[in-house]
């Protein structure tokens, strides 16, 4: 099965408008554990000042790779919110900053679609 996430982990996931952030969120996170990625987009993957070439090059490929898979698993129309992002942690807090809303008229549209 080809991964919509591209990461060849046979998981369909892309964030769209009609699901629910925090499934998509719980989604992605996993995806990105099972990739040995999350590090990248959480902030606990940090490169040793004395890292030699390869380590360094080895680093930036996983970061990429983590901002990546959330760009992949996110459809095109929520591709704006973290376009000009350059690299998994700050596309993350984007993307928690737009669907993670704890403002009033957040909480009246979800209760107007929901209840």
């Amino acid at each position: 099965m080809k991964s919509e996430a591209g990461i060849g982990s046979g998981v369909t996931v892309k964030l769209r408008v009609w699901i629910v952030w925090h499934t998509w969120k719980f989604q992605i996170k996993h995806l990105l554990l099972v990739k040995g990625l999350r590090s990248h987009v959480d902030g606990t993957a940090v490169l040793v000042d004395d890292a030699t070439k390869q380590q360094q090059a080895q680093f930036a490929q996983q970061s990429q790779r983590a901002f990546s898979a959330i760009v992949l698993a996110t459809d095109t129309g929520h591709l704006y919110i973290f376009s000009s992002c350059e690299g998994p942690q700050e596309a993350w807090q984007d993307l928690k900053d737009n669907f993670e809303q704890d403002t009033l008229a957040n909480k009246l549209f979800l209760k107007k679609q929901y209840f």
